[in-house]
């Protein structure tokens, strides 16, 4: 299976685009205090996932980055009208724990595993199996706080 190809792209959408995509969707509602709602989440993490096919467009990496937390943003905004800088400020937070988490881990994984980081990066397959680690880490803060959001009575 090729980089690019159909099923290359079928199986990124599937095991990496739309599991971190419904995490971050869920880790920004917590965030947000915006009640889970099933319907708004799922769309907005289908879009985002169908967004995160930029990842297959000739740019720096840090460009397929950026796109990504904006259409986060639009798509938030335009399925819960949270104030704008609010949920910007949120995506800009989650974006960087994310990074932060995979500058902990990714190393000692990658040792522990002796693959090299192109032959993750190249398997859609064996980076769903990495990220597993920060999408669950997310699930566990978007849960509590979305607990901690209903037991306060802080939603929006």
């Amino acid at each position: 299976m090729s980089y690019g190809s159909p099923a290359y792209t079928f199986y990124f959408l599937l095991l990496n685009a739309f599991p971190e995509s419904l995490v971050l969707t869920l880790a920004l509602f917590s965030l947000l205090n915006l009640r889970f709602k099933a319907g708004k989440i799922l769309a907005i993490a289908g879009l985002q996932a169908i967004s995160n096919l930029v990842e297959f467009l000739p740019v720096n990496s840090g460009v397929h980055s950026i796109i990504l937390i904006f259409t986060l943003v639009i798509f938030t905004y335009i399925f819960t009208r949270a104030q704008l800088s609010k949920i910007f400020l949120s995506e800009i937070v989650l974006w960087i724990v994310m990074l932060l988490s995979l500058m902990i881990y990714l190393q000692p994984l990658l040792r522990l595993t002796g693959l090299a980081y192109e032959a993750v990066n190249n398997s859609p397959f064996l980076t769903s199996a990495f990220i597993v680690p920060y999408e669950l880490l997310f699930l566990a803060f978007a849960l509590w706080k979305n607990h901690y959001n209903r037991r306060r009575g802080l939603f929006l």
